[in-house]
């Protein structure tokens, strides 16, 4: 009743309506940063390229240049700009370019859903039948096993999306309850050994009907936002930040 059918819509086309191939899943058997940001920064690094890390950006504003970046600890000019940051960060890097101002304002209402995680270990020997299942009926919505997924053997990753009574729950009493529902779907699961509960309180921000989202062409020249919020088409995902990411680098190459 909140999220936005014509996004959905979109998503559902792009899964199912083109190549087969569209529709894989790919399960990574090693963490993203593994998989995207070290090969991205080695790729970086051998064509010249100078990566500058824990220098938190504290505002951006206009020179004859192209754009002065300020840091904690230094100042940067460059040509081009792109805003690779969440919607709810933006505000304060932004406050030297007024013609943005509708977009931090419109991003400043953005309401957001929370992912939590619940991680229960078993005996090693413990498996699935698959690396990842989807429960219906149930607090639960997706099971993740470690093991079969990337050699943590016995530990199962529960996933919940966006909001719902587990909220209400304590950690500990929402872990009581995935473990009773995972044993009532796997009876080869019994009392987990340990849990833990991570709750990402603004994991994503809500694809509502209607949603204004930002371009990411800016007003100002040579400067753009990347971000799964400025790509329309698709809900907060992995998919949209990647392909906001690839626009910007064209919209650079062809500036």
């Amino acid at each position: 009743h909140l999220a936005s059918t014509r996004v959905f819509l979109k998503v559902l086309h792009d899964t199912f309506e083109q190549g087969k191939s569209d529709s894989d899943l790919l399960l990574p058997k090693r963490d993203l940063s593994k998989i995207f940001a070290q090969p991205v920064s080695h790729f970086l690094r051998e064509h010249h390229a100078n990566i500058v890390l824990n220098q938190r950006i504290k505002r951006i504003k206009p020179s004859s240049r192209g754009y002065t970046v300020y840091t904690k600890n230094s100042i940067l000019d460059v040509s081009h700009v792109i805003v690779a940051a969440s919607p709810a960060r933006i505000q304060n890097m932004l406050t030297e370019l007024p013609l943005l101002n509708p977009a931090i304002e419109n991003t400043a209402e953005y309401v957001y859903q929370p992912i939590y995680t619940i991680y229960l270990q078993y005996p090693s020997h413990v498996q699935l039948s698959a690396p990842m299942l989807g429960l219906s009926d149930t607090m639960s919505q997706w099971v993740f096993d470690r093991g079969l997924l990337c050699g943590q053997h016995g530990l199962m990753a529960v996933i919940i999306s966006a909001q719902g009574k587990h909220q209400t729950l304590t950690q500990e009493a929402l872990a009581l309850t995935v473990a009773k529902e995972l044993h009532a779907c796997f009876p080869q699961l019994e009392k987990p050994l340990w849990h833990k509960v991570i709750a990402e309180k603004r994991a994503t921000f809500s694809c509502s009907v209607n949603l204004s989202r930002p371009a990411q062409m800016s007003p100002y020249p040579q400067l753009y936002l990347a971000g799964d919020y400025t790509y329309a088409d698709y809900p907060a995902t992995i998919e949209g930040a990647v392909r906001s990411g690839l626009n910007c680098a064209q919209l650079v190459l062809n500036s």
